[in-house]
């Protein structure tokens, strides 16, 4: 695919944040296929070749990312045991892994004033709901060709507070990080209506603020997101004061205006790679690169 109105989508994006005095910073989410792939990469999937032409456009542009392949490449794991068998999403194991990463990076960058050791595996208990989830894959072709899989819930073994509002679903509550689960999501039931791993952060909604009130600094994020932010999120919000999270398939207000009200310390747009493969359509409003 042609990445150029991508590209340039993001590019007046990134303009109109640094106007604002707020720094940009695209983080690229993977799908399961590797690089290094030699049986259906570049032949029956093209996610990583649009993936390099689009984050080889936002070099020219001198937009700052972060290639989550890299850092899967450079830690030596298995790329495809990080997502689920029955689904396309990464684990939340693997969102947990991703939030450090970007801690670390944005850290060294000077971005944020987080603490990555925070998010080492061994800071959470741990929940398995075993054979809970069957994920998009796994609609389609049913339960007579393949079986449900476990998910993860993690829990910080730390104090934690935060004030969660999610306006489209009318909820402001607060309490410890357990609030940023839609348990209703992890009772069993019907395989093809549920979806467990839509309990991280309540799914996909127009847009979610996080306050986390115990953060050890005063960082302000905003994070542009599809569904791969559903997991990520809940543990980037341990590391900083308030996140809000945009998704523009749903959200039906102007993404400039809402930096303008709000006006974050940081924006990061993180979509995972087989976005790149749909073309634009601006006038439904519900693009995930119409940034107006």
């Amino acid at each position: 695919m042609d990445q150029s109105d991508h590209i340039a989508s993001v590019a007046a994006f990134a303009a109109f944040c640094r106007s604002q005095g707020i720094p940009l910073v695209y983080l690229a989410a993977p799908s399961k296929l590797a690089r290094s792939d030699k049986e259906y990469a570049g032949k029956l999937d093209f996610a990583n070749e649009n993936a390099d032409a689009f984050l080889a456009g936002l070099t020219a542009h001198q937009i700052p990312y972060i290639d989550f392949r890299d850092n899967i490449e450079r830690e030596g794991l298995d790329q495809r045991s990080l997502f689920f068998k029955t689904d396309h999403h990464w684990l939340p194991e693997t969102a947990r892994w991703a939030a450090q990463e970007v801690t670390s990076e944005l850290d060294a960058a000077g971005l944020l004033a987080g603490n990555p050791s925070l998010l080492a595996a061994d800071r959470f208990e741990k929940k398995v709901y075993p054979d809970i989830f069957l994920g998009s894959h796994g609609k389609k072709i049913t339960l007579a060709r393949t079986q449900p899989e476990d998910i993860t819930q993690f829990l910080p073994q730390f104090p934690t507070q935060f004030h969660l509002r999610i306006p489209s679903m009318g909820i402001d509550s607060q309490g410890d990080f357990s609030i940023l689960y839609n348990q209703k999501e992890l009772q069993y039931g019907d395989y093809y209506h549920s979806n467990a791993y839509a309990a991280y952060n309540y799914g996909d909604r127009p847009c979610v603020i996080i306050n986390n009130e115990l953060a050890d600094n005063d960082r302000h994020v905003l994070l542009i997101k599809d569904s791969f932010g559903d997991a990520f999120a809940p543990f980037l919000a341990l590391e900083v004061r308030q996140l809000d999270l945009l998704d523009l398939r749903c959200f039906t207000g102007s993404v400039r205006s809402f930096i303008e009200q709000h006006h974050p310390d940081v924006v990061l747009v993180m979509y995972y790679n087989a976005e790149y493969s749909n073309e634009m359509e601006l006038t439904k409003h519900r693009d995930l690169f119409d940034f107006r």
